[in-house]
């Protein structure tokens, strides 16, 4: 159990070092693998389309023209930690399955809500079985969060009821 804890502790302090720098951050890892199997930048973001608090993002010019990304917004609910890292192992999840995006840079939906789902469904499935291989053990705090608790579907996201029950298969929890 205090192993448990302990590796807990270092997996949130891990995501608030990562995530909690302003631009770019080094490379430190926000669960125990992430840099083996994703490794993605991961910037604060202020303003996220549709009200999203994150998303993956290709930089459209520049030296890092056509590199990935994960944005974070600077408001992210910050007291839904276990939210926080599931949400970067899922957009890791999105780059890792090469997922296209959902909208447009003018913000038209450019692809149909039933593709969208299921990639979503998938970057979820990725996510927990990664987490769940890393000793994550937050599970029912993430449960808890509305976008796996009563969020309704969206063009984006599959309802919360669907994403928790995928990820509880996926992660080989009851």
């Amino acid at each position: 159990m205090f192993g448990k804890a302990l590796k807990s502790l270092w997996v949130l302090a891990a995501v608030f070092a990562v995530a909690g720098a302003a631009g770019c951050t080094p490379m430190e890892e926000p669960f125990p693998g992430y840099n083996d199997v994703c490794g993605l930048a991961i910037k604060d973001q202020p303003h996220f389309y549709k009200d999203h608090s994150s998303a993956l993002w290709t930089y459209t010019s520049g030296p890092k023209a056509g590199h990935r990304y994960i944005g974070i917004s600077e408001a992210f609910d910050k007291e839904h930690k276990a939210y926080r890292i599931f949400t970067i192992a899922h957009h890791c999840g999105n780059h890792v399955h090469n997922h296209r995006p959902t909208f447009d840079h003018l913000g038209r939906q450019i692809r149909s809500t039933e593709e969208t789902h299921q990639d979503e469904l998938e970057a979820d499935c990725w996510a927990a079985k990664t987490l769940a291989a890393a000793g994550f053990d937050d599970w029912d705090k993430l449960f808890k969060y509305g976008a796996f608790s009563t969020a309704p579907s969206d063009e984006i996201n599959p309802s919360g009821p669907t994403r928790q029950k995928n990820v509880r298969r996926c992660a080989g929890i009851s």
